[in-house]
């Protein structure tokens, strides 16, 4: 069910876009919804990529680059899953926000909202938010399993293809932290080191655990 109403979605989104390009700018800039979607994308790309990258050191340490394939398949799977939870779960919770916002404005302006254009600005943005809260983390994570695809051909080595995907998945961490001091005003280079030190920091941690 999560899945068809994921399909859903982006087949109504793009739909709506390919028809409404100057409609959805609006809807953006009226809703703020770009914003929202940024805080939501990053967050969970963030979240992902330190949860992978933990679970490819102490699957390493483990033994289990010796078969890549079960790497490859906790890749996939967190893929999958955290588009799906992304997306669903950023739907579920922005548009109960917004209906209440627009349950707000009826009472101030004493007239019902249901199908103007404040509406459909708010149910869009909802699930723009939603789509790229989906998307990102889901990227994310097949970004870091590449590596794993290779060595389950016999491309490159197991050993290879575990520090290539750490190496990737640090790197996606000083792109997303970059990014967001870029959209904050801030100096890109040293958000983009607070990120990568978390990701540092998770690798220590795991190591001493394991």
């Amino acid at each position: 069910m999560s899945r068809s109403l994921v399909l859903k979605v982006l087949r109504r989104l793009v739909s709506f876009m390919r028809r409404n390009l100057h409609t959805v700018k609006f809807y953006l800039r009226i809703t703020r919804a770009s914003e929202v979607a940024r805080r939501y994308a990053v967050s969970n790309t963030f979240d992902i990529t330190l949860t992978l990258l933990g679970a490819v050191l102490f699957s390493y340490v483990a033994g289990a680059s010796e078969r890549p394939e079960i790497l490859l398949g906790l890749g996939i799977g967190a893929a999958v899953g955290s588009g799906l939870s992304g997306t669903v779960s950023t739907l579920i919770t922005e548009w109960a926000e917004r209906s209440r916002r627009i349950t707000e404005l009826e009472h101030v302006l004493l007239t019902k909202l249901r199908k103007t254009a404040i509406e459909r600005a708010e149910k869009f943005a909802a699930m723009y938010s939603a789509v790229l809260s989906g998307f990102c983390p889901f990227v994310t994570a097949l970004l870091i399993t590449v590596p794993f695809m290779l060595a389950v051909h016999g491309i490159i080595p197991n050993t290879y293809a575990i520090v290539m995907s750490i190496a990737i998945a640090l790197a996606m961490l000083y792109v997303v932290g970059a990014l967001l001091g870029k959209y904050t005003g801030r100096r890109p280079l040293t958000y983009g080191l607070y990120t990568l030190l978390a990701g540092l920091l998770v690798l220590a941690l795991t190591r001493f655990i394991s």
